[in-house]
């Protein structure tokens, strides 16, 4: 997140009730250096219960550094980079969790919709449509096409990428495309990949 505190708020509203008694996902937040009251808004859902960990730069490193070090940060046998504009539907956390355990997949693809008002987001329907598994990479990227520089869209098995020899993500720095470097490094061996139907 930067300087977006208002947005960061509604996104953290949105996952409050959605990671209550959720051990199995960790929420960090890193900070690029906002000047805004970003750090009071982490503070007060802290206060409020919600188990996170904050990070805040020192100083705005810019969105790609900012993006890989969200995904170094992260612990997790899987990574899900959100943007701080964006928002899980009510729901949609429980069922995208449930896809990963039931599947082990590599890289997810959940397909998003632009909303303008709150009760846009509350009035979506549970996922319905289901999940396409993909056998090869090429027909995964080829159905996400352009979706797959949406950040908030991937999610990546880390511990996958771990296991895999792969360029310095830090190469991408200044491209806005950072979160590029774990989606195509997986793309180039076999991963298992899926695509979460819903529109």
């Amino acid at each position: 997140t930067y300087n977006r505190s208002g947005y960061l708020s509604e996104l953290l509203a949105a996952l409050a009730p959605q990671l209550t008694k959720e051990p199995r996902v960790e929420l960090v937040i890193c900070d690029n250096a906002s000047p805004d009251d970003t750090a009071q808004v982490v503070t007060s859902f802290r206060s409020g219960g919600l188990a996170l960990t904050y990070y805040r730069n020192d100083a705005n490193i810019g969105a790609d550094a900012n993006f890989i070090r969200c995904y170094e940060m992260a612990r997790g046998e899987y990574v899900w980079i959100f943007g701080d504009d964006d928002i899980i539907f009510p729901g949609a956390l429980r069922e995208v969790v449930r896809y990963l355990e039931s599947g082990h997949f590599d890289l997810l693809y959940i397909h998003s919709r632009g909303f303008r008002t709150r009760s846009e987001i509350e009035s979506v329907p549970k996922f319905s449509r289901g999940i396409r598994v993909f056998n090869r990479p090429q027909d995964f990227a080829l159905h996400a096409y352009t979706g797959l520089t949406f950040i908030s869209g991937n999610i990546v098995r880390k511990a996958t990428l771990e296991g895999m020899a792969h360029p310095d993500f830090h190469g991408l720095i200044g491209t806005n495309l950072a979160q590029l470097a774990w989606v195509f490094s997986l793309l180039q061996g076999t991963p298992r990949c899926a695509f979460i139907m819903d529109d």
